[in-house]
């Protein structure tokens, strides 16, 4: 469970020291990063107070970063019903109303100290709470992993007193890339957070090199559930180079021992060279190739080595994009749930289709074949340029075995007004083959359908 000594660490440390940097998605992180370099470059590398330097002493120091910072708040509404045919599922469909809201505080940089506190509650809402949310119980119902619970989100203190370099110690949202291996799952109303400390290092020209060390997941399961938490020790190494006009190259090395999941400890390497290229007459070529090795590690008793690899072409054009993709989780060994490749960390949701189906991988492996259409509106009128709407259809089916698991069909609308305020529609329809037939989960056809309504102040 989230560690009630890592907390009383992190308010202790930041009681004798109040310092904040507002964190999040891999974004905000990146903006945090460069605003802390760009300040400690102006300041010729010195570790001079962002205060006025007639500030009364270190504690006016202090106190002055605490008012110059940014209380924040982000709340998030949704409706989710879910038609699942499983034969478990004798008491129906599954349908949940929840609200999100985060609270959170940031400070100005002090001594090249930031820090963040974000408070975070998942609360239901008119007893609509016919649905398993992993902890209550409900297992005749389809799950809807929204948990109640009220838990510090995020809590740590970032340092950027070494040029081109920031650390960051504490709980903390972490998103690497594309969120295949390593992600938040954001779109859960309880992000998945990481508790432990990372390294993010751009000394040389166009390069980030990031490393983590982590010993706990805080996973979007909430402290009651059983599967709550990973715990263990995590090494994380993300290297990136973007020095090059037509392709970001990335390699990475993932090494992940788990104590309370042995079969999802593991060592992955891996790279992936992603970009665009400007054809002319506005048309952009997209593409995005990764190839991954995954072999067992730590307290895996496993014996195995798994391939992944993604291939994924595109072309845009005035606000539309059309994608094709082809990604293999692969299987070292027919039927052994076992020696699959696996991705405990990812960002699940985003990958292999909506309804959730896969987001652990068949015993067989996976295959998917999938195409996708986006367009966002534009010049119409103010309240409905910026809409976004993606259709998504996949095919599946298993790495071994030639299996025809089933396919699906996704479709999203998201509108973002004002800057502040959000609202969605989700919709996902996985049909499962007749071959399927006999394998839990995959074998019953699923339909998801969501509404989502957000609001954020003072959000960065």
């Amino acid at each position: 469970m989230k560690k009630t000594l890592l907390i009383t660490t992190i308010l202790a440390s930041m009681a004798a020291a109040p310092v904040a940097y507002a964190g999040g998605e891999s974004a905000e992180w990146q903006a945090g990063y460069d605003a802390a370099m760009a300040e400690m470059k102006s300041r010729g590398g010195s570790n001079k107070s962002l205060t006025n330097s007639k500030a009364p002493g270190p504690l006016g120091g202090i106190a002055d970063a605490l008012r110059a910072g940014n209380a924040y708040s982000d709340i998030r509404f949704r409706y989710e019903a879910v038609d699942d045919d499983g034969a478990a599922f004798t008491s129906g469909n599954a349908e949940a109303a929840t609200v999100r809201t985060r609270l959170g505080y940031k400070t100005a940089v002090y001594e090249n100290f930031q820090g963040l506190l974000e408070l975070e509650n998942v609360s239901q809402l008119a007893g609509i709470d016919d649905h398993n949310d992993g902890s209550n119980g409900k297992t005749t119902f389809p799950t809807i992993a929204d948990p109640e619970g009220t838990e510090i989100n995020q809590a740590w203190i970032s340092f950027a007193g070494v040029p081109d370099n920031v650390i960051k110690a504490g709980r903390q949202r972490i998103v690497l890339d594309n969120a295949r291996f390593i992600g938040d799952v954001g779109w859960r109303q309880n992000n998945q957070t990481f508790d432990g400390v990372r390294l993010t290092d751009k000394l040389l020209p166009d390069t980030t090199i990031n490393y983590s060390y982590l010993y706990n997941v805080n996973r979007i399961f909430g402290n009651s559930a059983a599967a709550g938490d990973f715990n263990g020790k995590i090494n994380l190494v993300n290297i990136k180079y973007t020095g090059l006009d037509l392709a970001n190259v990335t390699a990475y090395w993932y090494g992940i021992d788990l104590n309370n999941s042995a079969a999802n400890s593991s060592a992955t390497y891996g790279a992936r060279i992603d970009g665009k290229y400007d054809v002319g007459n506005g048309v952009k070529a997209l593409y995005d190739l990764e190839y991954a090795l995954q072999s067992d590690y730590g307290n895996n008793t496993n014996n195995y080595d798994a391939n992944y690899y993604r291939v994924e072409p595109g072309v845009a054009w005035n606000g539309l994009t059309l994608k094709g993709g082809y990604e293999v989780l692969g299987a070292d060994v027919a039927g052994d749930a076992g020696r699959v490749f696996r991705t405990p960390l990812a960002t699940g949701h985003k990958w292999n289709g909506w309804a959730d189906k896969f987001l652990t991988t068949p015993k067989n492996g996976l295959q998917d074949i999938y195409g996708s259409l986006g367009y966002k509106v534009g010049g119409l009128n103010e309240f409905i340029d910026g809409t976004a709407l993606t259709f998504v259809y996949h095919d599946f089916s298993s790495d071994e075995n030639s299996t025809d698991y089933g396919n699906e069909f996704d479709f999203n609308i998201a509108k973002t007004f004002y800057d502040n305020y959000s609202l969605g529609f989700k919709y996902a329809n996985y049909d499962s083959d007749d071959e399927a037939a006999g394998i839990a989960g995959i074998q019953d056809d699923t339909q998801k359908f969501i509404v989502s309504v957000g609001v954020k102040f003072n959000q960065e």
